[in-house]
């Protein structure tokens, strides 16, 4: 997934870098595994949006709040099914930077 923040003073570490998504309780560092508060998710991508057509985000099951956040624009929270984002305003050709922050 990228690089992760998570806030020091509630046990967890101040940076780390998961490969892809899991479950935290399976973690074997104490800070991460047993971790409560917010998590930021960040991760860059190249992409090359089609014109003329709305872009979503689907962030499958969160199990909690996600707020997202695309090119440093606020695209608001999700809490409930489906767990999706419209993206459309917020993606560009070439880089782009995503960040979720869960808790």
């Amino acid at each position: 997934m990228g690089l992760t923040s998570v806030d020091p003073k509630w046990g967890g570490p101040e940076q780390v870098t998961f490969e892809a998504l899991q479950d935290w309780t399976q973690r074997p560092e104490p800070g991460i595994k047993y971790y409560s508060g917010i998590a930021i998710y960040r991760k860059p991508f190249e992409f090359k949006p089609p014109t003329g057509t709305r872009l979503f985000l689907d962030l499958g099951v969160v199990n909690d709040m996600a707020r997202v956040r695309l090119n440093g624009k606020n695209l608001g929270v999700v809490w409930c099914a489906p767990w999706r984002v419209e993206i459309t305003a917020a993606v560009k050709a070439g880089g782009n930077e995503l960040e979720i922050g869960v808790g």
